[in-house]
């Protein structure tokens, strides 16, 4: 992703969608395909240079909506859908130097944010944000509970292991 200087007004936020990645696959609140959420970045991006912006938070939501939607799961495109209902009471900008990689937990909502850098060609900014498949479906029901911490992080959305049973 590129985010380009000049072209979006001051207050810094949003400028794209909020979403959770995957529109090609369907999604259940154990699925292998969305392990981990990467951001590269391959330019330093400093406060209001266009960093992905990310709601804090809303990975509690999105599992419990996934959650809610069990056996069948939900189109990437109605996760996102349904995501742009849930009220963002905190959003932040990534920051950090090139070479920097942020480990996002997967059900994070995330949009692209405007650039308001003021150093013309110098205030381009290059990210991208794989999303990192896993080789099994999440196990949310451990007997020792010994957790992965996106597993943990679902886990305590949901209140608890009894909860998934």
């Amino acid at each position: 992703m590129v985010t380009f200087p000049e072209q979006a007004e001051p207050p810094w936020g949003a400028a794209g969608k909020w979403h959770v990645d995957g529109a090609a696959y369907q999604h259940h609140v154990d699925s292998k395909e969305s392990g981990l959420l990467l951001i590269f970045l391959f330019s330093d991006i400093g406060p209001g240079e266009g960093g992905t912006a990310l709601s804090a938070g809303s990975h509690k939501w999105i599992a419990r909506l996934l959650q809610k939607n069990e056996p069948r799961g939900m189109k990437g495109g109605a996760v996102s859908y349904q995501a742009r209902q849930f009220r963002r009471r905190e959003v932040v900008e990534v920051n950090g130097k090139a070479g920097d990689v942020m480990l996002v937990h997967p059900f994070l909502l995330h949009a692209r944010s405007k650039n308001l850098g003021q150093k013309g060609v110098e205030s381009v900014r290059i990210m991208c944000n794989p999303n990192v498949r896993l080789h099994h479906r999440m196990n949310l029901n451990r007997d020792d509970e010994d957790y992965s911490p996106v597993e943990q992080a679902i886990v305590d959305a949901l209140e608890g292991p009894e909860q998934l049973k």
